[in-house]
């Protein structure tokens, strides 16, 4: 029978136009391997991970893995992968020890993936704190620009104090420099 299938292939093909065969062949792609996948997200420099006593460095870590993975076309599952492959030691023994209390790992999403990255490298009151530290920013003996680069560099923290630019607005102004 595979053989028949085979024969009907082989003649469909000899019929059909060769560029019309190459089109086809272009719109469906065979798919492409984790391996070639890890090979290419390597070559985009993602970082690794293994331990920080600063969790504003996991987060940067996770961060800079996000940037690299929206330049792939993969699957949920694979962008763990991805991420996954890029962590080494203790960052590796934390992802073997998660692994171990689910029953397939192999589905674990990108957002289970994220949420318990942060709850354990990136501690929610330090990330409170630090929005505390966003809300109370002031320019001070700053100059402008400065405040400015430190005001986008903080804005991570506070995203719900951020989300459209009349309240991006409100909370650059609260520590701007009255006398400007």
């Amino acid at each position: 029978m595979q053989t028949m299938a085979n024969l009907l292939h082989a003649q469909k093909n000899q019929n059909t136009p060769p560029n019309q065969v190459q089109n086809e062949q272009s719109r469906n792609p065979p798919p492409e391997s984790l391996t070639h996948k890890i090979e290419g997200f390597i070559k985009l420099r993602a970082p690794t991970f293994d331990y920080t006593d600063d969790p504003l460095e996991a987060e940067d870590w996770l961060r800079e893995i996000e940037k690299k993975l929206d330049l792939t076309t993969c699957t949920d599952e694979e962008c763990v992968a991805l991420a996954v492959h890029q962590m080494t030691g203790s960052a590796s023994a934390w992802w073997d020890s998660f692994c171990a209390t689910h029953d397939d790992p192999a589905s674990i999403t990108w957002e289970e993936f994220t949420v318990a990255f942060r709850e354990f490298f990136v501690p929610k009151e330090l990330m409170m704190l630090k929005a505390t530290e966003f809300r109370n920013l002031k320019q001070g003996t700053m100059k402008v620009q400065k405040y400015v680069n430190l005001f986008i560099k903080m804005m991570r923290y506070a995203p719900d104090d951020t989300r459209n630019d009349e309240k991006k607005q409100y909370w650059f102004l609260q520590g701007l420099h009255p006398e400007i």
